[in-house]
């Protein structure tokens, strides 16, 4: 079936065997047209309604997947510089269908239903390669620039930020009219799935990239990579020559994810998270050849994933990176005391804190009237301290008096005062002494 040529041929190419992978788009695109599907229409037993149905479901099918091996082997075209072929081939997909008319997947439409319809981002690269074949053969900007504004147009419409991003950044550099720029668009844009570790992760399901020179690097940027999945397999390229065990440390759990490269004495993390599914250690490998890093990832279930990291822990890592930036900066701008202990915590700060807390309180009620009582004796004389201390110990909390000459003279332990209908007892359970009050008399 066609479907499955796909698959190899993205196989293939994803390995770097475009030659391969070429013949193997070729074989899908004869086996997705038309007139060699259409004998099952042809067959007599089938019923006049049956026949119609099948022949649009066929002609639906076949459409989409002859869509997708025109564009890919277009990418393969242009991975192996043949620009003309690669040209042709996006054109022709294009001109299977019509944008304002086809019935796109949503954009939130479950990864199960890729295949069945194209998705906005499958076009909008398509019009990337389109874009690109064209800029290398030194055609008009005016014909690269309609191809990248429909490819901006789509990924806008399919909602993929990424695509966005780079689809203005090349008409940005196409409308400078720079060499520079037009250099750096033809080697960089063209990967759909190609990611700076820098950058926000996304994935384009069902496409291929061009892979980086095998040339050995001096700068100290972070290397790139690239990934690409089928139902089964989740495959990233590490684009870095000449790396290693040593140099490439790969990190594979059930739920995450880790790569670091250490590269001229630095060491860069490319890709740190939680996978969107789970995965088959066991069966999981890591390939290193001269010119970059395979690492394959075996899918617990069948199915394609919506990113190659969950995008909640990419959020919630960039979260901690900017509050780490943030104290960073306060740190320089307001250098610690040395403080003794192994801590880094401000223990005075934290100190000023609750104390400015607890100032900013507002107490209801007795809570209310304790604070009054404490602020009352914080600020007073030693003469008004005892006074309020002798008066609360020796009334047993029924007096609280400030006046230190009134309370000195004053014995209120035999002029305890109970509320109506109690009395004061002791220990042992002996009554005392209390003032008799008016309305016991």
């Amino acid at each position: 079936m066609a479907s499955s040529a796909i698959s190899i041929a993205d196989s293939l190419a994803i390995d770097g065997l475009y030659s391969s992978a070429i013949d193997a788009y070729t074989e899908a695109i004869c086996l997705s047209d038309d007139r060699a599907s259409s004998n099952a229409a042809d067959e007599p037993q089938a019923s006049a309604i049956t026949t119609e149905v099948s022949n649009n479901s066929n002609r639906t099918d076949n459409l989409t997947l002859r869509f997708l091996a025109l564009s890919h082997r277009s990418s393969a075209y242009l991975a192996t510089n043949h620009y003309r072929a690669a040209f042709n081939d996006a054109k022709e997909a294009l001109g299977l269908i019509d944008t304002n008319r086809y019935d796109f997947l949503p954009a939130n439409a479950a990864a199960s239903d890729n295949g069945k319809k194209l998705r906005y981002e499958q076009v909008a690269i398509t019009h990337d390669r389109a874009a690109q074949s064209l800029l290398a053969l030194n055609k008009k900007d005016g014909e690269v620039k309609v191809h990248w504004e429909n490819a901006l147009t789509l990924a806008a419409m399919g909602e993929n930020e990424s695509l966005v991003d780079r689809y203005q950044n090349c008409l940005e550099m196409l409308n400078d009219g720079a060499e520079q720029g037009k250099d750096k668009t033809t080697s960089e844009s063209e990967k759909p799935v190609v990611e700076d570790s820098k950058a926000p992760i996304s994935v384009a399901a069902n496409t291929i990239s061009t892979p980086a020179p095998a040339a050995l690097s001096n700068s100290t940027q972070p290397p790139k990579y690239q990934y690409y999945q089928d139902s089964s397999w989740m495959k990233i390229q590490i684009l870095e020559p000449n790396l290693s065990a040593e140099t490439c440390l790969v990190s594979i759990t059930p739920e995450s994810l880790s790569v670091s490269v250490i590269k001229n004495g630095i060491t860069h993390t490319i890709i740190h998270g939680d996978l969107p599914e789970s995965v088959v250690v066991d069966r999981c490998r890591t390939l290193y050849k001269d010119e970059k890093v395979i690492i394959k990832l075996k899918k617990v279930n069948d199915g394609e994933w919506s990113s190659l990291i969950d995008k909640k822990t990419t959020k919630k890592a960039k979260v901690i990176k900017e509050e780490e930036k943030v104290e960073a900066q306060k740190e320089k701008d307001h250098p610690s005391v040395p403080r003794p202990y192994a801590s880094d915590k401000d223990w005075e700060a934290i100190e000023r804190d609750l104390k400015q807390q607890e100032e900013n309180e507002s107490p209801d009620g007795e809570e209310a009237l304790n604070k009054l009582f404490k602020q009352i004796y914080a600020n007073a004389n030693e003469d008004t301290r005892r006074a309020m201390v002798k008066s609360m110990q020796t009334s047993g909390g029924t007096v609280l008096s400030t006046n230190w000459d009134e309370v000195k003279e004053s014995d209120y332990e035999k002029e305890r005062v109970a509320p109506k209908g109690m009395e004061w007892k002791n220990y042992e359970g002996d009554k005392l002494k209390m003032k008799k009050e008016k309305w016991e008399d």
